[in-house]
């Protein structure tokens, strides 16, 4: 097995253009931000309540707030990639353009697939949207749409100003 002498060797070094203490904070806003989301929508627009006890119900919110801040920090620098932020202090229109556009796009192929696989379902108070025969929830699309968006500006505002 080939080890990896240094960052240079290491084909996902050139992917993260921002810094850790930057993807650190933005990551920790990004599960905070999900969980209390996630909370908040789960026992009102979903059916899980009903099929599974709540300690294993709380399980899943948080094994999904992991999964959602793996994808606040995947959209945060796949943006900054492509609109050549590498500063925090540096973020330009056309970075949070992209911040929203991949949410949105991340919201809908997600929770698309979710529903296809069958993953979960939503109860009748869930607003949906109808994409390729499929409903997809109104409250997973805009929390994947906005909350990546949300976590860059309160780690820029509260936090990495001057990173």
């Amino acid at each position: 097995m080939t080890q990896l002498k240094n960052s240079d060797d290491n084909p996902l070094t050139s992917l993260i253009v921002l810094s850790k203490t930057a993807i650190f904070v933005i990551a920790l806003y990004g599960f905070f931000l999900n969980l209390i989301w996630e909370f908040a929508h789960a026992g009102s627009l979903y059916d899980m309540w009903k099929k599974v006890d709540t300690s294993i119900g709380i399980f899943h919110i948080f094994i999904a707030s992991v999964g959602d801040m793996i994808m606040v920090i995947a959209i945060t620098n796949f943006s900054a990639k492509i609109s050549q932020v590498f500063s925090i202090s540096s973020v330009s229109a056309k970075f949070y353009f992209y911040m929203l556009f991949f949410g949105m796009v991340s919201g809908v192929v997600l929770e698309w697939s979710a529903k296809a696989l069958n993953f979960w379902t939503y109860n009748e108070l869930m607003p949906t949207l109808t994409i390729l025969g499929e409903d997809v929830g109104l409250s997973p699309f805009l929390q994947m749409s906005t909350l990546p968006l949300l976590s860059v500006i309160l780690s820029k505002k509260f936090h990495l100003s001057k990173n």
